[in-house]
């Protein structure tokens, strides 16, 4: 009913011996990477009214992202899907946002859960970080405003400028 044009999955769960089980004749495209075992794994689906064009794909063998080239009425268009883990969460992003820079062809749109925040009032939702696991392993934010910075990506979230 939302109409979406690309959908970005994050933990597919969906091991490579499984067969792909997102079946709609409303999407055309469908990238999948799948983990070692039965975590992770991304996904990009796309649309068949967006008339995207996909060019080249790259696919992180543990699960943690899709990264996908491609054109939309002439225009190159990269989009990636990211499951980053849940330590070293900047490091991660900082290796993979390079990966994406070198590969990447025109505008770069990307989706995913970074688990991490910006602002840990707006950003989360649910039980508050005072839980003991959570004071000992904080979600970062010290880092991920730069890691932003680094690589001129702009977070869309509603309300935030």
């Amino acid at each position: 009913k939302l109409k979406a044009d690309f959908i970005f999955l994050q933990e597919t769960h969906i091991r490579k011996s499984q067969p792909w089980v997102f079946k709609s004749p409303k999407f055309g495209i469908q990238v999948l990477s799948c983990g070692n075992s039965h975590s992770r794994g991304t996904a990009i689906v796309i649309s068949k009214n967006t008339n995207f064009k996909l060019i080249e794909t790259k696919l992180d063998s543990s699960g943690r992202y899709v990264i996908l080239n491609g054109s939309i009425a002439g225009e190159m268009l990269t989009l990636a899907s990211i499951y980053a883990p849940n330590t070293s969460q900047i490091d991660f992003l900082d290796h993979t946002l390079e990966d994406i820079h070198h590969f990447a062809k025109g505008e770069i749109i990307i989706g995913g859960d970074l688990n991490a925040v910006l602002d840990p009032y707006m950003d989360r939702s649910g039980k508050p970080l005072n839980l003991p696991s959570q004071r000992q392993n904080p979600p970062p934010k010290q880092g991920l405003a730069e890691i932003l910075e680094k690589y001129n990506l702009t977070d869309f979230t509603p309300n935030r400028q």
